[in-house]
């Protein structure tokens, strides 16, 4: 694990959802170095189905196996509940 040189990655997410999706994901997942922290912006997604949460939860352990923080805002309440049991921090 190499030294960490950013501090935060931002990124506000559309519709979490078909190729887009897991296009986004797989630039997340390849960030070298890995940031401090990650903050997913999802004040305009109505919208996330069960494969973009199988997607986020890939990406909150790889956070956190390379000693990141992965932090979400803006959600839903409903998805706050579903992230409540694995996000680090939901505002």
């Amino acid at each position: 694990m190499g030294r960490k040189t950013t501090k935060l990655a931002a990124l506000r997410l559309g519709a979490v959802a078909g190729n887009e999706r897991a296009a986004i994901f797989t630039a997340l997942l390849d960030l070298n170095p890995w940031p401090a922290a990650i903050l997913l912006d999802f004040s305009a997604v109505d919208y996330i189905n069960s494969a973009g949460i199988a997607q986020l939860i890939n990406l909150l352990r790889h956070a956190r196996t390379r000693g990141g923080v992965l932090r979400a805002r803006g959600l839903s309440e409903h998805y706050r509940k579903i992230f409540r049991m694995g996000v680090d921090g939901v505002h």
